[in-house]
């Protein structure tokens, strides 16, 4: 598959995937083959769409590059076109409808690996102090 469009793909692409940019964020670690949705095994960081977008670029404009972004993706797809960026799971899982969501917090790890330590020091420091008599928590 050639063309046109491929040509378009690919320049595009790289600037919307492109973490400076703005739209996108990658992960701070980077997944092994055992965790890895593509199944590649590949080292390289995966993205998530930027919760800062609306700030670099605003609301409504960050919405619209999304939706085009959707659009061209789609096409892509359609074409069968390889796409390069490795997506999270977790982003990738949120746009099935029907996701199972009790993953979220041990992908949070990829995300914000000190976030996913220190909430995972309060979950096992407070359920271990927290003791229930007669239906009431005390700690």
């Amino acid at each position: 598959m050639g063309g046109l469009f491929k040509d378009f793909w690919s320049e595009f692409s790289s600037a919307i995937f492109d973490p400076t940019f703005g739209l996108f964020s990658t992960t701070k670690a980077t997944h092994s083959s055992s965790s890895s949705s593509s199944g590649l095994g590949s080292s390289s960081p995966q993205l998530f769409p930027s919760p800062l977008a609306p700030i670099v670029h605003g609301k409504e404009e960050s919405d619209e590059m999304f939706t085009v972004l959707g659009r061209v993706l789609g096409k892509a797809i359609l074409e069968g076109i390889t796409i390069q960026p490795i997506f999270t799971h977790f982003f990738l899982s949120l746009m099935n409808k029907g996701a199972d969501f009790s993953f979220l917090f041990d992908e949070l790890a990829l995300v914000d690996p000190e976030l996913y330590s220190n909430l995972l020091f309060l979950k096992v420091s407070i359920s271990s102090q927290i003791i229930i008599v007669d239906g009431h928590v005390r700690y």
